[in-house]
């Protein structure tokens, strides 16, 4: 039987002011940690599954990467966070203000080999295993 720990294969982190958010892969959930390691809240309900909605409510598969998005994006978009669902083959976006969870992309089926090079909904495409996610803007003047 594992040791109870507060993280269990924790994935990567950002910060979120004073605090950190971090994927706890193991545990299904994104954890809230203060600067001393105190947990301070969790999203997700550390059952291993695929459901959007509260803190409470909301399930991962072993989330991986983590994202914050600029707050103009944020602000357009409806969530702050953006979280590689790694087995669940989603992203998922958070709403940090309330820890509301909500598929943003992905079918939930892995991609195969074949190539699609016709446009899709996002909730429509197959991912393989998405580990991480990044922020990148072009500069203008590319």
């Amino acid at each position: 039987e594992p040791e109870p720990t507060t993280l269990r294969f924790p994935g990567k982190a950002i910060a979120l002011g004073d605090d950190l958010l971090v994927a706890d892969s193991a545990h299904h959930s994104l954890a809230v940690l203060d600067t001393d390691g105190r947990e301070r809240r969790r999203i997700g309900s550390g059952a291993r599954g695929r459901a959007d909605g509260g803190p409470e409510q909301a399930r991962f598969n072993e989330p991986g990467g983590l994202c914050r998005l600029p707050a103009e994006i944020a602000a357009v978009c409806g969530y702050d966070v953006v979280v590689a669902d790694t087995v669940n083959h989603l992203l998922r976006g958070v709403l940090l203000a309330s820890g509301e969870v909500r598929t943003v992309a992905g079918s939930g089926r892995p991609w195969r080999s074949t190539v699609d090079f016709e446009p899709h909904d996002a909730l429509a495409a197959d991912l393989s295993s998405p580990w991480d996610v990044a922020w990148f803007e072009k500069p203008l003047d590319e």
